[in-house]
């Protein structure tokens, strides 16, 4: 905190001064006596002597007082025009609380300061504070003084004449400027502040002035603004028609009085300071000294001119640094300091300006956090704060962001009712009540809870709660309603949901009983009706229920089921099961209690004897406190036997087919056949020729005989070729895909030369996949011949069949791609694959397809189509040969588990 100069022990100058004071006028006394030695001499030295004086003090109390109490005024003036929340209000046409707060700040601060005050030059409107008092109906601001002063030289700062105050009627000054557009410069308006002349009289009467002096401030029509007496003696001399235009002199005014005038303007104001000294005052008190030594008060006037001199000098050089340093605060980069040493006035003002600065940055940090944590509280607050008038309209002063999100309204729309007051807002039907509403509480000053309907920007009703309270001031008079306002719209529209859904669950109960009542008779018809056998298991693995159907399947009565274990009426171990019946089983319920529904098959025992195939659902209920588990079983064993029918029916059917294609393998192995045997028929010729000449040598017909058994070689391999892909494989075994491939190419060899195809098989490594060689080889040689077809119908230019073998993951992928023109979309991606769906209309029997994609699923691999470019793609993924499969009888039955 600031310490009080008043209880702070320092070396006042102004003892120093009051010295100087003294000598100086101990040497004018001297001066003075020396004057008389030559009346006209002294008279013309003692003008001069009081030239000085005066000079000097008039000088003192300009600088020192009068200038910076205008200039500190002008400086009000120059920041209230300059400030852009002054635009930013004579643009929009309402002044904002916190200008006006800045305003009454001003007034606040200073003690001369009455009136502060804006003209609009547009529309002649006048924004006034303190505003407590109206102006006149006849108020004409362009007849104002202030107005035409600032009117005269718009831009500049100016004061203007000594005038009446048209509401106090006490006589002031203004100072005045008018206030400019900053875009093109046009004239807005005059801000003006009203000063009153109490300060500025308190100034000239604080001057030690010479016996009978009197100081007078002139404006700049001659007019007296003010003086340092009350009840001047010298006001016969304040009219302008007994003042002279001349900065100083002796002036003899009627009646006799003869006074010394000495003057000095006052910068920027075109006021004039005089001083009216009586010629008595510097005259008379020397006439006794006049035959004192003159030599002892030259001295004296020299010795003091020098010290005061140096006192000046180094007055000035403390004011200097004092100044500059000042003006250095106004940097934010400013540090305070002392430069300032000593005890005096100058030092103790260096400490009380750094103490006043470091709390403004503490207090201006302080309030920087608390307007930052304010501003996050608001802009956080899920509603609305607000600070209202008390009247019809509800005004609101004051409104945090969520009014957006609330009203659908901007927040500076509510504020003065700029766009829409918050009473239009209100739902029409809730405004009287909330009107008495806030009247009870106001008159008993508590606390506003209300729930009611809004309008939102968007024409949509919605419920808000309300809670405030009426501010007051000290006098006890309500000054604002301030309160917090949220959406409940939500929790209202869930009362309105709860509130039919109450009534819904009441009906729904009585509905749920009689539908209860009603499902259990249902129930208990479709229990004895069904025609899948249902059951009740114990937690403790026994039957405690059982329809007709249950029991008839395996040749009992419900009775002879009930009490029993599902192990007792099953074979001791179940087939490819290594475990027995009642240990498997065991398991399985186990497991049953844990799942939402189990479905597993099961061999029980007919009571007959024979086995009896069950597929099994096993769901876990609650009875009560009972966990059980319901059991739905039907016989599986006639459509077990059925199935085994389809499989050898289709083993058939893939087998016929393979005899059907044999016609169509004939020339094959015709032509497989013509080389070799014409081979052997030109070297067993020539043999007999080189033996008829008795030219066949040993070695001539060991290579005769070699090359004949290599062909004959060549034919066995073709035979067996033949031979294999026409047996049905009966056993899933791991087998090359890519030289089941290139077998297959080798079959149509004839067809695809004739034909001028070619045949491309990339990644030709091999790779094995599991399942039956000759059926995949059938699959592939439809696939084939499926595509030479296209290339006959549609005369394909450059045939090509690409075959592409792939590892994905633990499956094998063969693709079997061709250009020539794809397959209908129609066809695609399942129909194809359909029985007796063909893509050749007449010419095709719509079997090849669907025998293929058979075959493929019964190796448990997939086959599917797609169009690749400008032709067709069928893609066959089969399982691959995995570690854990090899050796076993069957890989199939291991890659399905």
């Amino acid at each position: 905190m600031a310490s009080d100069l008043s209880v702070i022990r320092y070396s006042s100058p102004f003892s120093r001064i009051r010295t100087l004071l003294l000598l100086i006028l101990l040497v004018f006394l001297t001066t003075v006596g020396l004057a008389l030695f030559s009346h006209s001499f002294m008279k013309e030295h003692m003008l001069r002597q009081q030239l000085n004086a005066t000079d000097d003090l008039l000088s003192t109390v300009v600088s020192s007082s009068i200038t910076p109490w205008v200039a500190t005024r002008l400086h009000y003036l120059d920041t209230l025009s300059n400030d852009s929340a002054l635009h930013g209000a004579i643009h929009s046409g309402n002044f904002p609380p916190e200008l006006l707060n800045r305003w009454q700040a001003l007034l606040d601060f200073t003690d001369d300061v009455f009136f502060v005050y804006f003209g609009n030059t547009t529309t002649g409107e006048v924004t006034l504070l303190p505003d407590d008092t109206p102006l006149p109906p006849d108020f004409n601001m362009y007849e104002r003084p202030w107005y035409k002063k600032a009117m005269e030289n718009p831009g500049e700062v100016g004061w203007t004449d000594l005038y009446p105050e048209i509401i106090t009627g006490i006589s002031q000054i203004s100072a005045v400027v008018a206030v400019s557009d900053l875009e093109n410069s046009s004239h807005l308006g005059v801000m003006a502040i009203d000063v009153s002349l109490g300060q500025l009289q308190r100034i000239l009467s604080t001057v030690e002035l010479p016996e009978g002096a009197e100081l007078v401030l002139y404006d700049r029509h001659q007019q007296p603004i003010t003086a340092s007496r009350l009840q001047p003696r010298y006001e016969h001399l304040w009219r302008s028609e007994y003042l002279p235009l001349r900065e100083n002199g002796y002036l003899t005014a009627p009646g006799g009085t003869v006074v010394f005038l000495s003057s000095m303007d006052i910068p920027e104001t075109g006021w004039r300071l005089v001083l009216f000294t009586p010629h008595h005052s510097f005259y008379e008190p020397i006439y006794p000294l006049r035959n004192a030594g003159i030599a002892v008060g030259l001295l004296v006037l020299v010795l003091s001119l020098i010290v005061l001199l140096r006192f000046l000098r180094a007055l000035s050089r403390r004011t200097s640094n004092l100044a500059r340093y000042f003006q250095e605060a106004t940097c934010d980069a400013f540090v305070p300091r002392r430069i300032i040493t000593g005890d005096d006035e100058f030092a103790i003002l260096n400490d009380q300006f750094n103490s006043v600065i470091c709390e403004r940055k503490r207090a201006e940090e302080a309030l920087a956090e608390s307007r930052r944590q304010l501003s996050s509280l608001m802009s956080n607050l899920p509603g609305i704060a607000y600070r209202c008038r008390n009247d019809e309209h509800w005004t609101m002063e004051f409104v945090s962001e969520g009014c957006q999100e609330l009203t659908g309204y901007a927040a500076g729309d509510l504020v003065l009712n700029r766009v829409i007051s918050f009473n239009d807002i209100i739902h029409p039907g809730e405004r009287d009540a909330i009107s008495r509403k806030w009247s009870d509480v106001l008159k008993e000053r508590g606390v506003f809870r209300h729930e009611y309907r809004i309008t939102t920007a968007d024409k949509q009703e919605r419920w808000v709660w309300e809670q405030g309270r009426g501010v007051y001031d000290s006098q006890g008079n309500l000054v604002a309603l301030e309160g917090f306002i949220t959406d409940v719209s939500a929790r209202k529209e869930a009362e309105k949901i709860l509130l039919e859904f109450n009534q819904q669950l009441s009906k729904r109960v009585e509905a749920e009983v009689r539908s209860r009542t009603q499902s259990e008779t249902n129930f208990q018809v479709l229990f004895e009706k069904s025609p899948e056998g249902i059951l009740i298991l114990s937690e403790q693995g026994i039957f405690v229920e059982c329809n007709p159907m249950g029991a008839h399947i395996l040749g009992y009565t419900p009775e002879e089921i009930i009490g029993r274990s599902p192990a007792e009426i099953s074979p001791d171990q179940q087939p490819l099961l290594s475990e027995s019946s009642g240990q498997k089983m065991f398991g399985i319920l186990q497991q049953a209690f844990c799942q939402e529904m189990t479905r597993f098959e099961w061999v029980h025992l007919h009571k007959l004897g024979a086995e009896v195939i069950l597929e099994v659902v096993l769901t876990p209920i609650t009875r009560g406190e009972c966990r059980e588990l319901l059991v739905v079983w039907r016989d599986m064993t006639e459509v077990y036997r059925l199935q085994q029918e389809r499989e050898q029916q289709c083993a058939i059917v893939i087998q016929q087919a393979k005899m059907a294609e044999l016609g169509s393998m004939i020339g094959a192995i015709a032509h497989q056949w013509n080389q070799p045997l014409s081979t052997i028929s030109v070297i067993a010729q020539g043999v007999v020729d080189m033996y008829e000449h008795d030219e066949l040598s040993h070695g001539e017909l060991s290579d005769s005989i070699a090359t004949i058994l290599q062909q004959i070689a060549f034919m066995g391999q073709t035979i067996e070729d033949f031979r294999t892909f026409f047996i049905p494989s009966r056993q899933a075994v791991a087998f090359d895909v890519v030289a089941s491939v290139v077998q297959v190419q080798n079959l149509l060899k004839l067809r695809l030369m004739n034909q001028n195809i070619t045949v491309r098989v990339e990644n030709s490594a091999s790779q094995l996949a599991i399942g039956y060689p000759g059926e995949f080889k059938q699959v592939v040689l439809n696939l084939i011949n499926n595509a030479c077809d296209a290339f006959d119908e549609r005369h394909v230019a450059q045939p090509e069949i690409l075959v592409r073998v792939s590892l994905d993951g633990p499956r094998v992928a063969v693709a079997v791609c061709d250009n020539g023109g794809g397959i209908p979309e129609e066809l695609l991606p399942e129909k194809l694959f359909e029985a007796f769906i063909s893509s050749k209309g007449e010419k095709g029997s719509g079997i090849g397809l669907w025998m293929s994609r058979l075959i493929v699923e019964k190796m448990h691999g997939s086959i599917r189509a797609f169009n690749e470019g400008d032709g067709a793609c069928f893609e066959i993924r089969l399982p691959g040969q995995l570690s854990p499969v090899q050796g076993q009888a069957d890989p199939l039955s291991a890659v399905e588990e």
